[in-house]
C-alpha cells in the first residue's frame, strides 16, 4: 500500500472503497463452500453462530475488527477465514497471498498452526510459512521456517500463508528481499491478518500495511477490554480517537465495523459470568465447558482445614479470601503463606483432563499464581522453593500471563495500605487488568485481597469506578464464613466468599481454626451500649469527643477503663487522656471513629516490622509524625494497641528502645507533645572502580556475538529471556573467528576450541 494511501487509512479508516462484488463473492464462498461443509464431511466442531457472523459480516467490507474475548477461539476463527478466503480463491483461479502478522512471535504461530492444521483436516495442501527469527513456540512441521532473504522464494506460489513480525517486513521490504527495488511499500498480499491488535501500537499496525496490494482486505482481531500496549497510553486533548494507543482501540474509535464472538470454551458458567456483567455485553459461556469443575482425586477433602476445604471446592469455581492482615504494600507475608498453603494443597490433589496427576506439567497446564508486582512474585517463589513444588513454578505479574490459561489460577493482591494503594490507584485498580486476572483460568480461581484494599477512595471519578469493579466482584460472593489464620504469632481474620453454579445449594461449613490462640474480645451488648452512648455525646459536644464521667452520667452505671480498650481494639473510638485546665487533674476523652481500622497487637516484633509503614503514613509530607493524634485524627500510636486495661502506655517505651538503639525511629518529647522521626537509611556505598582493561578484537567479536544472541530472543519488544554463559559458551564454539581464544564468562576461563 502507497504511502498516501496509508496516510488516507490513518485518517480516516473507513474511507477504504469496499470489497469488489467477485472478492466478496469469493470470501462469502470461503465460507459457504469451503469451510462450512468441509468442517462436517472431517467431523469437526461447526463454528459458532458468533464465528460464523463474524466471517459473513467482513465479506462486503475492506477492513473490519473481530474482538475476541477470552476463550472464544479467535486464533480457530482467524484460521478458518483465512484458510476458507484462499481455497476459494484457488478454486475461482485468483491470487491469495495472506499475511500473518501480531505483537508477538509466538501469536503468529499459533495462527499458522491452526490454519495448517486445519487445511490437513480438510485434506488440503496449502504452502505456509514463517519467515524471520522463528517463534519460541514450535511451529507444525507442515510450515516452513524460512530467512528473510528467501522471501522471494515463498512467493512464488499464488496461494501462500507467511507469517512473520512487522519488523521482518520492513527488513525485507527496505533490503529488496521480495524480488523487487529497496522500498517501505510494495503490493505482495491480498489480506493482512493482524492478531493481538489490542497490543500493538498504532505506527507497528500501519507497518503492516506496507505490503498489502490496494484492493486488498485487512482483518483485525484483538481485546480493546484487555492490556493495553506495553508503555500504556497516550491521549491529546481535542484528538477523540485512540491515536496514543492500541491500533484495535484507533480503529475501533473510528467506528470501524467490529463483530464481536460470543462463547468462550475456556470459563465455565460461575467464571464467565462477571466478566460478561463488567466486559463483554453478550459473553456466555459454551455449552460444552459451561458445568466443568475442578478436576481433583478421589478423597481430597482429607487432611486439610474446612477453609481448605472451602476455597478448593470444585462446586464452587471462584473463591475469595479476603483478609484483615496488617499493611504491607509490594509485599505481602500473609499472602505468600497462604498461597504455599493452597498450592501444596492442589498439587497432591489437582488432576489432569484425563484423570491423571499432572507431576511435571503442574505449572504448564494446572496451576499459576498471578500478582500485580513482581516483589510479590519474588516472595512467593522464595515461600515454594523448599516445597515439593517449588521448582520451575509459574508466578508472573498479570501483564506476562495474558494470553495463557491454566485449570486453576491464584490471585495475590498483597497490597493492604490504603495510602499506598492510592498512589498506585490507576495501575492496582486497572479494569483491564482485573479482566485478565480473572479470565485466566478454565475450572477455578481464588482470590486473595486484603479489605483494607476495598477501602480505598479515589479522587478520580474514574478510579472510584474502577475500585466499585472490585469491591462488588469480592461483596457480590456468598459470604461462606471466617476463620483465623496463624501469622507470626498473631489471628489474623479471613473471610472466605464463594461464587457457585447454583446459588440455592448449600455453601461448605468452615469449622474454627484449631490454633490455640487466647480468645479475643466480645462486642457484648453493655459495649454495644457505651459505643452508642460515647457517639450521643460526642454529636452534642462541641469538641466532638465524650468525657468518661459524662459517659456514666449517661448510662447511670460505672464504666471501667478495659471497656474503652475494647472498643478501640474494634476500631470503634479513639482514647486521649486530656488536662482540665479549669480544676487541674487529668480525664479520659472518647472519639468516635469511623474508619472502623483496626489496631495491630502490641508485639515487639510487629513494632519492628510496621514502625516505619506507620510513620510514613501518618507524617504527610512532614520529616515527624505526632505520636498522638489531634481530636478525630489517629496518631502513630493509634495504629497499635498502645494501652493496657489500665490505661498504661506500653508502646511509648517500646519506641524509646527502639530510638536508643539509632536504627529505626527518632523520638522528640517536648513537654506532653511527643514527636516521631525515621532514621534515613544509609546510602550505598560506591562501587570500587573497575581495573582498567584493554580490549581486544576478540572481545568485541564476543560482543557482537551476545548481541546476536539477545537480538535472537527478543520477541518485539518483549524480553523472554537472557542468554546464559553456557549459551554463550556454546555459541562461541560455533564461531569460527573465536575458537581457540580464552575467555571469561561468569567469572571463569574458557578456551574456545573446534569441534
Amino acid at each position: 500500500m502507497k504511502p498516501e494511501h496509508i496516510r488516507d487509512f490513518l485518517t480516516a479508516p473507513r474511507s477504504l472503497s469496499p470489497a469488489s462484488a467477485e472478492r466478496a463473492a469469493t470470501w462469502l464462498e470461503g465460507l459457504d463452500g469451503v469451510v462450512t461443509p468441509g468442517i462436517a464431511q472431517a467431523s469437526l466442531h461447526p463454528l459458532r453462530d458468533s464465528q460464523a457472523a463474524a466471517i459473513r459480516g467482513l465479506a462486503p467490507t475492506r477492513c473490519g475488527l473481530v474482538l475476541g474475548p477470552p476463550g472464544t477461539g479467535k486464533t480457530a476463527t482467524l484460521a478458518w477465514m483465512a484458510l476458507g478466503y484462499l481455497l476459494a480463491s484457488r478454486r475461482r483461479g485468483q491470487p491469495c497471498r495472506i499475511l500473518v502478522t501480531a505483537f508477538t512471535r509466538d501469536a503468529i504461530a499459533n495462527v499458522l498452526n491452526a490454519l495448517s492444521e486445519r487445511a490437513n483436516a480438510l485434506k488440503q495442501t496449502v504452502r505456509v510459512a514463517y519467515v524471520g527469527n522463528p517463534p519460541d513456540a514450535d511451529l507444525a512441521p507442515e510450515v516452513e521456517t524460512r530467512p528473510r532473504n528467501e522471501f522471494e522464494d515463498v512467493l512464488t506460489d499464488a496461494q501462500v500463508v507467511v507469517g512473520m513480525t512487522i519488523w521482518s517486513i520492513h527488513g525485507i521490504l527496505e533490503k529488496g528481499h521480495y524480488g523487487g527495488p529497496a522500498t517501505l511499500d510494495a503490493e505482495l498480499f491480498d489480506l493482512v491478518c493482524l492478531d493481538e491488535a489490542s497490543q500493538m501500537m498504532v505506527g507497528h499496525g500501519l507497518m503492516a500495511l506496507a505490503p498489502l496490494k490496494e484492493d486488498g482486505r485487512i482483518v483485525v482481531v484483538g481485546d480493546d477490554r484487555q492490556l493495553p500496549p506495553i508503555g500504556g497510553v497516550a491521549s491529546w486533548a481535542g484528538v477523540e480517537r485512540g491515536l496514543g494507543g492500541s491500533l484495535y482501540d484507533f480503529l475501533k474509535t473510528s467506528q470501524v465495523l467490529e463483530f464481536e464472538l460470543t462463547e468462550t470454551f475456556r470459563l465455565n458458567a460461575p467464571l464467565a459470568q462477571p466478566p460478561a456483567e463488567l466486559f463483554y455485553e453478550n459473553y456466555v459461556s459454551a455449552d460444552a465447558v459451561a458445568r466443568r469443575r475442578l478436576n481433583l482425586r478421589a478423597g481430597w477433602e482429607a487432611q486439610i482445614p474446612s477453609w481448605m476445604r472451602a476455597a478448593l471446592e470444585p462446586d464452587y469455581p471462584v473463591c475469595i479470601l479476603l483478609h484483615d492482615g496488617p499493611p504491607t504494600t509490594t509485599r505481602s507475608m500473609l499472602e505468600a503463606e497462604l498461597v504455599r498453603q493452597l498450592v501444596e494443597a492442589l498439587g497432591t490433589r489437582l488432576l489432569d483432563r484425563e484423570g491423571k496427576e499432572y507431576r511435571d506439567e503442574l505449572w504448564q497446564e494446572g496451576l499459576a499464581i498471578v500478582t500485580p508486582h513482581r516483589a510479590q512474585n519474588a516472595l512467593i517463589r522464595k515461600y515454594l522453593r523448599p516445597g515439593a513444588f517449588g521448582a520451575d513454578c509459574t508466578v508472573e505479574t498479570v501483564d506476562r500471563i495474558q494470553g495463557r490459561e491454566r485449570d486453576a489460577i491464584i490471585v495475590s493482591y498483597s497490597v493492604a495500605d490504603p495510602e499506598f494503594a492510592q498512589v498506585e490507584a490507576a495501575f492496582l485498580f486497572s479494569p483491564q487488568r482485573f479482566n485478565v486476572a480473572i479470565t485466566r483460568p478454565r475450572s477455578k480461581l481464588i482470590l486473595i485481597v486484603s479489605r483494607r484494599l476495598l477501602e480505598v477512595l479515589p479522587s478520580d471519578e474514574e478510579l472510584v469506578d474502577a475500585v466499585a469493579i472490585l469491591r462488588e466482584y469480592v461483596y457480590g460472593s456468598r459470604l461462606e464464613g471466617s476463620f483465623q489464620f496463624p501469622h507470626k504469632g498473631e489471628s489474623v481474620s479471613i473471610d472466605v466468599r464463594l461464587r457457585g453454579f447454583d446459588d440455592a445449594q448449600p455453601l461448605p461449613q468452615i469449622e474454627p481454626h484449631p490454633a490455640p490462640f487466647e480468645p479475643g474480645p466480645v462486642l457484648t451488648r453493655e459495649l454495644e451500649e457505651v459505643d452508642r452512648a460515647i457517639r450521643t455525646l460526642a454529636a452534642e459536644s462541641s469538641h466532638n469527643s465524650a468525657t468518661h464521667s459524662n459517659i456514666e452520667k449517661r448510662l447511670k452505671r460505672s464504666v471501667a477503663f478495659s471497656d474503652y480498650r475494647t472498643l478501640f481494639l474494634f476500631g470503634r473510638i479513639l482514647i486521649y487522656k486530656r488536662t482540665n485546665n479549669k480544676y487541674g487533674g487529668t480525664f479520659w476523652a472518647l472519639y468516635p471513629r469511623e474508619d472502623a481500622v483496626k489496631p495491630l497487637p502490641l508485639r515487639e516484633e510487629l513494632v519492628r516490622e510496621n514502625i516505619r509503614a506507620v510513620v510514613e503514613e501518618h507524617r504527610r509530607g512532614f520529616s515527624e509524625a505526632f505520636y498522638m493524634g489531634a481530636s478525630v485524627s489517629a496518631g502513630v500510636r493509634d495504629r497499635f494497641a498502645w494501652c493496657d486495661e489500665d490505661g498504661c502506655d506500653q508502646l511509648l517505651p517500646l519506641l524509646r528502645k527502639l530510638d536508643a538503639e539509632g536504627t529505626t525511629l527518632v523520638l522528640k518529647e517536648e513537654n506532653d507533645t511527643v514527636k516521631v522521626g525515621l532514621v534515613l537509611q544509609k546510602a550505598p556505598q560506591p562501587l570500587p572502580p573497575a581495573p582498567e582493561t584493554k580490549l581486544e578484537d576478540d572481545d568485541f567479536r564476543l560482543l557482537n556475538l551476545l548481541e546476536d544472541l539477545e537480538i535472537d530472543r527478543i520477541n518485539l519488544g518483549v524480553v523472554e529471556s537472557w542468554p546464559t554463559p553456557g549459551e554463550l559458551l556454546e555459541a562461541c564454539r560455533d564461531n569460527p573467528a573465536l575458537r581457540g581464544t580464552p575467555f571469561k564468562v561468569g567469572g571463569k576461563c574458557f578456551i574456545r576450541r573446534s569441534k
